[in-house]
């Protein structure tokens, strides 16, 4: 990854551009990582990039705020849209794992683009809407002023928008919460939690999966996650009501 260029740098935010030799640009968002300390690592290279081919932005926010900090989500725009004015992508992709999953989501309607996808996203991490989350707390808070409370107004009728999450309560809590919408492709995956990501690299199945988002292969992207036991949500509620149950009560109670 010798060949990123800085595009911005900030305090908080760092965007790094990798030039490719295609017409299509994926915009990463990365996750919180694992270090609190440690800015975020880059997530996603092979799998963007598609094997070095594909130009790719890749977003990393060091004050973990869930692009709660205000000025944060114009700045993100609009360096995305001066790339992609340099070099006229036939397709824009916005892809994210968790805190970069919902970046991707609240960005949608911001960066023009073409398919969207977004692996175990949080709904929110407002103390207020999702109260049970609890693993980021330290992040949490330190957001001052919550300029996206939640996920609202998706749009899956001009863009494919495909999110995925695994069925541990503390990944339901948020997966539940998301409206569910004509065209907006929600998948579940039993079995699996927060790591969703890693098993799928593990697998051999990521660089695929996000080839069909890229692509906007919706069909072949189910395809390939129904091969890892996923199902629409729609799906798992019907086959799955004593998880739903127990999440009900961390919901209610």
């Amino acid at each position: 990854m010798d060949e990123l260029a800085d595009i911005l740098h900030t305090d908080a935010i760092r965007m790094r551009y990798f030039k490719g030799s295609t017409d299509k640009l994926i915009v990463v968002f990365c996750g919180v990582g694992t270090q609190r300390s440690q800015p975020p690592p880059i997530e996603m290279f092979a799998s963007a990039t598609q094997g070095a081919q594909h130009h790719a932005l890749f977003v990393t926010d060091a004050s973990r705020c869930w692009l709660n900090t205000p000025g944060f989500d114009v700045q993100i725009a609009s360096a995305v849209q001066r790339v992609a004015a340099r070099i006229l992508p036939s397709k824009v992709t916005l892809i994210g794992n968790s805190m970069g999953g919902t970046m991707a989501l609240l960005l949608s309607n911001m960066i023009p683009c073409d398919s969207v996808l977004a692996f175990a996203p949080q709904f929110s991490v407002h103390p207020e809407i999702v109260p049970e989350e609890l693993r980021w707390s330290y992040f949490r808070n330190k957001i001052e002023r919550f300029s996206y409370p939640q996920i609202d107004e998706l749009d899956p009728q001009s863009r494919t928008i495909q999110i995925v999450h695994g069925d541990s309560p503390d990944e339901l809590v948020h997966a539940l919460r998301f409206p569910q919408l004509q065209r907006l492709r929600h998948y579940i995956v039993p079995g699996t939690d927060h790591h969703l990501i890693k098993k799928l690299k593990t697998d051999g199945a990521l660089t695929t999966l996000v080839k069909h988002a890229i692509n906007q292969r919706p069909g072949r992207f189910r395809g390939a996650m129904q091969k890892h036991g996923a199902m629409f949500r729609s799906e798992y509620e019907a086959q799955h009501p004593f998880a739903l149950d127990n999440v009900a009560l961390r919901l209610t109670g």
